[in-house]
């Protein structure tokens, strides 16, 4: 994978394809992670890319591809993971 490809991956893109599979709907999404719907729409579309695979399909409610299926615990994992690194880390100025 190039080094470009990898920079352009961000969090709150894996944050956005969670909330809209675990909601199954972009708007509740939305809600919340208090952005509005259309940044939702286009982090998951910016992750698609990224992956080059499609994760969702344009139905309502939302539905996953197989390739979303597949990838939905292991971004669920990602954030888990993180969230654990933060919560391990002692507090700032200590």
């Amino acid at each position: 994978m190039s080094k470009k490809r990898m920079e352009t991956l961000r969090l709150i893109q894996l944050s956005a394809f969670v909330a809209a599979a675990e909601k199954g709907s972009v708007t509740e999404a939305a809600r919340e992670l208090g952005v509005h719907r259309s940044n939702v729409s286009r982090y998951i579309m910016d992750l698609e890319d990224w992956l080059s695979r499609p994760l969702t399909t344009d139905d309502v409610p939302l539905e996953l591809t197989v390739y979303g299926r597949q990838f939905l615990p292991i971004a669920q994992q990602v954030i888990e993971l993180l969230n654990d690194a933060r919560a391990s880390l002692p507090a700032a100025g200590q």
